[in-house]
């Protein structure tokens, strides 16, 4: 049996799983993400991002998705995304990120990405 075939994906899981594995309803979170270029099933190389959140001494890692490119706004399409899979996105109060100058300079476009896409959460 094939390693992913046992998996499930949080964004499509059953609602009640998604709730028991999220931090408290009180807690602030801050939203985490780094992205990186990793090898797919079929060999080729393909840019993932890993999203987690934090708060209250707890950690929950909400989704590695694909991305088209590795651009800032495609990161910043899929945080938002996940945080809304995840229900979480009105408890975020803080981010933090490492991208490199390319995706977060004034010239990449990202600064007024993360305001579109992540409005509301910050």
């Amino acid at each position: 049996m094939p390693r992913a075939s046992g998996r499930l994906a949080p964004a499509t899981g059953p609602s009640w799983l998604r709730k028991s594995r999220q931090p408290s309803s009180l807690t602030p979170l801050t939203v985490h993400w780094d992205g990186k270029i990793l090898p797919d099933c079929d060999g080729t190389r393909v840019d993932r991002l890993a999203i987690l959140v934090s708060g209250d001494g707890v950690q929950k890692l909400i989704g590695v998705p694909k991305l088209a490119s590795g651009t800032g706004e495609a990161m910043a399409s899929a945080v938002a995304e996940a945080l809304d899979n995840w229900g979480l996105a009105e408890r975020v109060v803080a981010m933090s990120f490492d991208t490199t100058a390319a995706n977060t300079g004034a010239l990449a476009v990202p600064a007024p990405c993360w305001s579109r896409s992540l409005v509301g959460v910050c």
